[in-house]
Order: structure tokens, then C-alpha cells, then sequence
């Protein structure tokens, strides 16, 4: 995932998330998305072949701005990432986002337009661009966790994971209804992830963990 680079990048991005928000993708307007943001329809064309191009390439740039938010935040917090389990580790990212999300309502709101839009096609794109996103470092972070024991051994691994994620994936899209129904509320956003994280407790860490010693 790298970022295009050429003139009046930062502006076109800008441009066509409000346009994509604002309108949904089907009515959203090419033309008028090259006529704000002051391009020449040659050099769009040079960078992206199509509308849709665009659009999903809109996903991968709030994805490395909130990347570039993370690294900056941990480097300013290093103490939040210092001998932490995976669920201290998820709730520190959980933090991060929403810091993220207050400070960039219109991207939470573009993705929130596009992942309940009518266009069947595009909504499950944007279901299957978000799992590309989150599931593989999620999947790593897990297998790291499982490996040192810290969540509980007692089921199949890949199961284990399996109904993690979707759990995940019913807090991800709770938050996204959330989000559609009103302003950014950063107060029901956290109050949906600290439910959440109730129930990751109970499914990830077993209070008897006598077996480990035996095995």
C-alpha cells in the first residue's frame, strides 16, 4: 500500500471523500470531484483509471493517515506498548482509533456512507477491503498471544481467532450504525468498545489456567 504522489494529491482526496460521503457512490460525480479539486481530467486519468479506482483508493489512505497517527502517538506514549498482553494491546489501539476518529470525523463518516450503501456491489467490497485492512496485523497479534499464553488454550486456535473477529466485526459495524444515525459521539463509541471488550475478556482469557501446568 503506497500513496500516489503528484499535484493537488492532498486536494482530490479531500474533494472526493466529501463527494462520495456527502452524495453515496452511485450519484456521486466524477466531474464534478476533477472540477473542484482543479485537475485536468488527463492527469486524473493518469493516476486512476476509473471512478471506482478512486473510491476504494480512498480506503488505503485513511488507512496509512491512521497508520502515521498510530506510530506518532506511540512515540509520544511509548509506556502504552511496554510488556502489555493482547487485551491491553487492543485497548490501546481501540484508543488510538477513536483519538483518531474525534480528530477525523470525515473519515469515519466516509466509511460509515460507503459501508451501508444501497449498491450491493460496493458494500461488499468495502466489507472485504475492511477485513484486508484488519484481519491480517489482527492475525498476527492473536498467533503472538496465543503462543505465549496469554489467552486461553483450551480451544482450537483457529476457531478461537475465527469467532474473535467476528464478534469484532459485530463491534465495527455497531459502531458504524452508531455513527449513520448521528454526529460522531465519541462517548457511544467508547461505550460500544468497552462492552466489547467484556465480552473479548471472556472469550479470550480463562481464570483457571491450572491446565497450563499440567501440559
Amino acid at each position: 500500500m503506497s500513496r500516489k504522489k503528484f499535484h493537488k494529491r492532498e486536494s482530490l482526496i479531500d474533494v472526493a471523500m466529501k463527494e462520495f460521503q456527502k452524495y453515496g457512490y452511485d450519484d456521486a460525480s466524477l466531474n464534478q470531484i476533477i472540477q473542484d479539486t482543479d485537475i485536468a481530467k488527463m492527469t486524473f486519468y493518469y493516476h486512476y483509471n476509473s471512478k471506482e479506482e478512486l473510491f476504494f483508493s480512498l480506503f488505503d489512505e485513511i488507512t496509512l493517515k491512521f497508520e502515521d497517527f498510530k506510530d506518532d502517538y506511540l512515540k509520544k506514549h511509548p509506556r502504552y506498548m511496554e510488556n502489555v498482553n493482547i487485551l491491553e494491546l487492543l485497548k490501546t489501539y481501540s484508543e488510538i482509533l477513536i483519538r483518531f476518529i474525534e480528530k477525523n470525523p470525515l473519515y469515519c463518516k466516509f466509511w460509515t456512507s460507503s459501508y451501508l450503501t444501497d449498491n450491493l456491489y460496493i458494500r461488499q467490497k468495502v466489507k472485504e477491503k475492511l477485513i484486508g485492512i484488519i484481519e491480517p496485523p489482527l492475525k498476527k497479534m492473536f498467533d503472538n498471544a496465543f503462543d505465549r499464553k496469554e489467552i486461553r488454550q483450551d480451544i482450537d486456535k483457529d476457531f478461537l481467532f475465527k469467532y474473535f473477529f467476528i464478534n469484532l466485526l459485530f463491534t465495527i459495524r455497531e459502531i458504524i450504525c452508531t455513527v449513520n444515525s448521528c454526529e460522531v459521539n465519541v462517548k457511544k463509541i467508547n461505550n460500544i468498545v468497552d462492552d466489547s471488550f467484556k465480552i473479548f475478556e471472556g472469550l479470550l482469557i480463562i481464570e483457571d489456567e491450572s491446565y497450563l501446568c499440567s501440559s
